[in-house]
């Protein structure tokens, strides 16, 4: 089965790897019948810090599988047609 993707966002003092993991464990926890959970992602380096590798690596091992755009890529990446309408007025 195919959802739609949902966008969500919060505030914290938490280093942003922690934040990440934190995203990924409400992912699982909000799709618990899902077999697996593909997740596109930037190349932002928290998304392949240390703690989320072991995490991936550990409890989330085989649950979740991270896909990563290429380096640039602003055609797949639906923020860049923001920015680009944004420079545009």
């Amino acid at each position: 089965m195919y959802e739609r993707s949902k966008s969500c966002g919060w505030k914290s003092e938490a280093r942003p790897a922690t934040l990440f993991l934190d995203l990924l464990d409400k992912l699982w926890e909000t799709y618990p019948r899902a077999k697996v959970i593909h997740v596109v992602l930037d190349n932002y380096r928290i998304h392949k810090s240390t703690i989320v590798a072991a995490a991936l690596a550990g409890i989330l091992h085989g649950r979740i599988e991270l896909h990563f755009l290429p380096p640039y890529s602003p055609d797949h990446n639906r923020i860049e047609r923001v920015w680009e309408d944004l420079h545009a007025m």
